[in-house]
């Protein structure tokens, strides 16, 4: 099964939108989608629900979220989601990195202090 299902995942589903970009990893699949473009996203994830579909493979839309980068500003601006059933957050995390929503890299920075700190105390201990 390995082999015929890395052959799955390395054919990309054909993106709806040339401007659109597929970053595969392993069982992760994330789709970056610029502000300005002629497909809806409910549309283009509906495309990849419908290639996921046809290949034998389910999405997870428990696991799967949508997350808009936007310039910092005072200004909190609220956003509906674009898809429905998917979830809207502020921040994601990404190969071991956490991203937000606003560029900046603080609970990352938080994160990874803590889990040096956890570490530290816990070879203290040993």
């Amino acid at each position: 099964m390995g082999p015929n299902l890395y052959i799955t995942m390395e054919r990309d589903p054909k993106l709806k939108s040339p401007c659109n970009m597929l970053f595969k990893y392993a069982g992760d699949t994330n789709l970056a989608v610029p502000e300005i473009t002629y497909v809806t996203l409910s549309d283009k994830f509906l495309h990849i629900n419908e290639w996921a579909n046809h290949n034998k493979m389910i999405i997870n839309e428990s696991k799967t979220k949508e997350i808009v980068f936007r310039r910092p500003s005072p200004k909190r601006l609220y956003m509906f989601p674009s898809v429905d059933g998917i979830e809207l957050v502020d921040n994601v995390k990404l190969l071991g990195v956490i991203l937000q929503n606003n560029f900046s890299l603080e609970i990352h920075v938080t994160y990874v202090h803590l889990v040096d700190m956890q570490s530290e105390y816990f070879s203290k201990e040993a």
